[in-house]
């Protein structure tokens, strides 16, 4: 399936339908998982962020960040008090409280994910009714229609047939997602 026959072009109505409907239907498992195939995107296409992108993802970052002190406290004191209730040997205590930090960043990293794609879709939206295009969210958007996990097996199929075709033409591969193989810097997963 290409990402192309679930996106497609759509008018400025249709848009936000799409785009409210994507809102609703957003959980923490397809916030993750859009989130590692658009991560997969911006770097098999070089893409760089607009300015509005980019202080969009700063803001994103600086919460993530937030998320993951409080998570990793969290963790630690809770495991910590385990251990303490257990009364584990002191290595073991050490080892399940520091566990108990590393699981308590990961569920938080986990967890800012669908904040940080609401306000990509959102950030989206606003631009597209001033005019202005974003083709960050744009993609988060097709991406979150067909899933992540089949956007990164199109995005990889794409980018290796690119490199096949590059190799073939007797090229190095370097610069492949530039000049407009499969995979092209501003197309990708369509």
């Amino acid at each position: 399936t290409d990402m192309s026959e679930a996106g497609g072009s759509v008018g400025p109505s249709r848009a936000q339908d799409r785009t409210a409907w994507l809102l609703q239907t957003i959980n923490d498992r397809k916030a993750s998982e859009a989130f590692a195939a658009l991560h997969y995107w911006v770097r098999a296409v070089r893409y760089e962020p607009t300015q509005g992108e980019r202080e969009l993802l700063e803001r994103c970052e600086r919460r993530a960040a937030l998320y993951s002190g409080a998570g990793e406290v969290a963790g630690l004191l809770a495991a910590g008090l385990g251990a303490r209730s257990l009364r584990l040997p002191r290595p073991h205590a050490l080892a399940v409280t520091l566990t108990g930090a590393l699981l308590g960043h990961i569920y938080a990293q986990y967890k800012c994910n669908q904040p940080a794609l609401v306000d990509l879709l959102t950030y989206g939206a606003e631009a597209r009714t001033r005019g202005v295009e974003s083709e960050l969210a744009d993609k988060a958007e097709r991406i979150l229609e067909v899933g992540g996990r089949q956007a990164v097996r199109v995005l990889h199929r794409q980018l290796t047939e690119a490199r096949q075709t590059a190799s073939e033409d007797g090229d190095t591969g370097r610069g492949v997602l530039r000049r407009g193989g499969a995979v092209r810097a501003g197309g990708g997963v369509r």
